[in-house]
């Protein structure tokens, strides 16, 4: 799949594309820009699994503690479509610092 600034623009202004580095999304967030044959071609859809920490860890909306749980590490996600893009970010010690900056490089290339 070619990641072109147009598709990025459209996936930023619909919040298709967030500044999120913590998260495991539902790989229907990512659709119609990402299909999910476009996910599972890139081996971005896991199965992600809690190992009873508080950090690795993960937890339903509601707060309750999930064993396990198939979707997309949103940062891989990041990290994929700014590499496959050609955008250079500035990395950070963060994971959501380092979300932001890459979706602000993304931003800054679509308006390039």
């Amino acid at each position: 799949m070619e990641i072109t600034q147009e598709l990025v623009e459209a996936a930023l202004a619909d919040d298709t594309i967030v500044g999120d580095g913590h998260s495991i999304i539902d790989p229907e967030h990512y659709e119609p820009h990402f299909p999910r044959e476009v996910l599972d071609e890139a081996t971005l859809v896991h199965t992600h699994y809690s190992d009873g920490t508080g950090k690795g860890s993960i937890f339903s909306p509601e707060g309750a503690m999930l064993e396990s749980l198939e979707g997309v590490y949103n940062l891989e996600f990041l990290y994929w479509v700014a590499r496959r893009a050609g955008v250079e970010w500035t990395t950070a010690f963060g994971r959501g610092t380092e979300a932001r900056h890459i979706v602000s490089a993304l931003r800054g290339w679509v308006a390039s």
